[in-house]
């Protein structure tokens, strides 16, 4: 198995663990994340 394939497996097993409260947050950060990623893509080195 690859490592990517094990890390998102892990944070799969991490998310349901969490409490359904924390769902919303979580989904924010990621959405952050994603942001992130775009704007790195857009701005040349």
């Amino acid at each position: 198995m690859s490592n990517t394939t094990e890390q998102r497996e892990n944070l799969i097993e991490a998310i349901n663990t969490l409490p359904d409260e924390m769902l919303n947050e979580l989904a924010s950060f990621i959405e952050y994340l994603r942001y992130k990623t775009v704007q790195q893509q857009r701005t040349p080195p």
